[in-house]
């Protein structure tokens, strides 16, 4: 990663991540909210995917404390593409620093179909209707002072961008092509053990989609909920 970062010219500060593995027991029953966790996903979380969550938090953390306009968050497997600080720049001049926006900068799930504005050079940004992985992207400080405080206690994965776009505290964007990939032939430690959960009996995955079905209904009113609230104070 430092190589990639200095050959770009990009200035960059690691931040030490933490290992969920190595938590003790209070330190996960302060930072992580089995309860909510649970009624998201359908399981509880994995200690990788806890220390990831938490990783990130550090970084939210930092850029709301040190007052930073924007920031690049990156994991450390990802690949960067040389274009990567001239469309660095022109997010910075584009996105108010005061709005609450997260620029996935990786492969989006869903290709933007809606309104996109040009970027630097062939690139283009929109809203992203779906996204995942957390492995780069910009952040503004607006959005990190939200997630800082709305995703601690560990509640989510580091990357339900769907859900926290839902709640309003963030607007989501992909810019595409991708400007960040990631090196798949590192195996990940986030979660490996969940690659086999497919092969449950039938009747425990007939219960876990009931139960999230469930909760995504309630999840999907107290959203609504929040919206309305947010533009009834405006």
């Amino acid at each position: 990663m430092a190589l990639q970062l200095v050959r770009f010219g990009i200035d960059y500060e690691v931040v030490v991540g933490v290992d969920g593995n190595a938590l003790s027991d209070d330190e996960i029953g302060k930072s992580y909210n089995a309860l909510a966790f649970s009624r998201r996903n359908g399981r509880q979380a994995t200690r990788g995917e806890i220390g990831c969550a938490l990783g990130h938090q550090k970084a939210y953390r930092r850029i709301a404390e040190e007052n930073l306009s924007h920031a690049l968050i990156l994991e450390d497997d990802a690949w960067l593409n040389p274009n990567l600080p001239a469309a660095m720049e022109e997010l910075e001049r584009t996105i108010p620093p005061d709005e609450p926006v997260v620029v996935l900068l990786t492969w989006a799930i869903q290709t933007p179909t809606g309104r996109s504005k040009p970027l630097s050079m062939s690139y283009r940004i929109a809203d992203a209707p779906k996204a995942s992985c957390a492995h780069g992207y910009v952040i503004t400080q607006a959005a990190a002072t939200n997630l800082a405080r709305e995703l601690y206690p560990v509640s989510h994965v580091a990357d339900a961008w769907g859900w926290m776009r839902k709640h309003g505290y963030v607007r989501v964007c992909n810019v595409y092509p991708p400007l960040i990939t990631n090196d798949l032939s590192q195996e990940t430690q986030v979660a490996p053990q969940l690659a086999g959960r497919k092969n449950r009996p039938f009747i425990h995955l007939l219960r876990r989609r009931a139960g999230r079905a469930y909760w995504f209904i309630l999840d999907e009113i107290g959203a609504i909920v929040t919206r309305l609230t947010s533009v009834l104070k405006k």
